[in-house]
């Protein structure tokens, strides 16, 4: 590091903030200060390795080979447990052999076939950022020998510079036309359109991360009403609907740019209707190492709810009595007279009498009329 000034390696680190163009050269001018050769700025998925970054001095064609083979083999970027393994991540300086004894590394794959032929022996890795499934770190790269302790005191004093020149970056790229809650929900009102909703609606991340949740998801979620929100994450409260719903978010958050569409998925309660769960993409564009992670839009709907909601304006816009409401809203959800009798626990002749006084009240005279009438006042 001798002859280099820290702060004018500072002064260009918190322009490339500012700057993206820049990140190259500060790169390069932090190699030179810890004794590297080469450095990658990485946004890598823990669950599989695919990632994107920043090179500086590698040859250009290896970040290809790294996506289309090496990705899945890399074993300082993929674990079992995902999800646990973000959890428990924290933003600290590590090297080959806190993951593998080095004994290990120099017979894997990836050491032998993708880091000596770029002459690699050793990485320093200084995290940045967690981002959903996604690490960023800023790996310098070694020729054939450790760092030295004065090299490694200096990164530690530079990692929280780095940190916060790379924050600095993501959130000017947010809000520049990236992908994340201030990208996707465009405009300053946007959240609060939300809000007003009535539906429960909440933005995730690929970990069930909530970056928000309007004000019906905050009371669906505190109401112990199958889903929760436990410390920062959209939980269910039983084990099959969990993983169904990790499953969902995962599959909208998949790092594919062509993927549209969403899915559905249901969320069991002993003795009450399954909540009804939709999870839809919410990105678009280059997933760059400073553009924020893919987010999901969580539409979360109780049918309890909905049927209550619906049977008080029935019985409040025609006058009917609580027994005539219960047979309205079971033929509203395509039961028959006898059907309804028989959910209800009452004769079917109480129930024939019942529809009539519902004919009389409604001003309808046959069943398929009744219901687009009770559809309508319910809806």
């Amino acid at each position: 590091m001798d002859g280099y000034d820290v702060g004018e390696f500072l002064d260009l680190l918190y322009a490339a903030a500012l700057d993206e163009t820049l990140w190259v050269p500060a790169m390069e001018r932090l190699a030179d200060m810890l004794g590297g050769t080469s450095s990658w700025l990485s946004r890598l998925n823990v669950a599989d390795g695919i990632g994107t970054g920043i090179t500086a001095r590698i040859d250009p064609e290896m970040p290809a080979k790294y996506i289309s083979y090496f990705a899945s083999r890399n074993p300082f970027s993929n674990t079992r447990d995902a999800l646990s393994y973000i959890r428990a991540w924290t933003p600290r300086i590590r090297f080959h052999d806190d993951f593998l004894p080095r004994d290990a590394v120099v017979r894997t794959e990836f050491y032998n076939d993708f880091l000596r032929p770029q002459n690699i022996d050793f990485t320093m890795m200084i995290g940045l950022a967690v981002r959903g499934l996604e690490t960023c770190v800023l790996n310098i790269n070694h020729v054939s020998r450790a760092f030295d302790p004065s090299q490694i005191e200096l990164a530690h004093r530079l990692h929280p510079h780095l940190r916060r020149a790379f924050a600095l970056s993501r959130t000017l790229g947010d809000n520049s036309g990236g992908n994340g809650i201030a990208g996707v929900v465009a405009g300053a009102n946007a959240l609060t359109v939300l809000d007003g909703i009535h539906h429960a609606i909440l933005l995730v991340d690929a970990t069930g991360r909530v970056g928000h949740a309007n004000a019906a998801a905050a009371v669906l979620t505190g109401a112990g009403s199958g889903v929760r929100i436990d410390n920062g994450y959209l939980c269910a409260a039983d084990l099959t609907s969990e993983r169904r719903l990790s499953a969902a978010i995962g599959l909208a958050t998949v790092r594919e740019t062509d993927r549209r569409g969403g899915s559905s998925v249901q969320i069991a309660r002993p003795g009450r209707c399954a909540l009804q769960v939709s999870v839809t993409p919410l990105r678009g564009g280059e997933q760059g190492v400073f553009a924020s992670v893919p987010l999901a839009m969580v539409a979360i709907t109780d049918p309890d709810a909905t049927l209550t909601a619906a049977a008080d304006r029935i019985r409040t816009l025609y006058g009917l009595t609580p027994a005539e409401t219960n047979v309205a809203i079971a033929l509203l959800n395509g039961c028959s007279p006898r059907e309804a009798s028989t959910r209800l626990g009452v004769s079917f002749q109480t129930v024939r009498n019942q529809l009539q006084a519902i004919y009389d009240k409604t001003a309808t005279n046959r069943q398929s009329a009744l219901v687009l009438v009770l559809a309508k006042a319910g809806g």
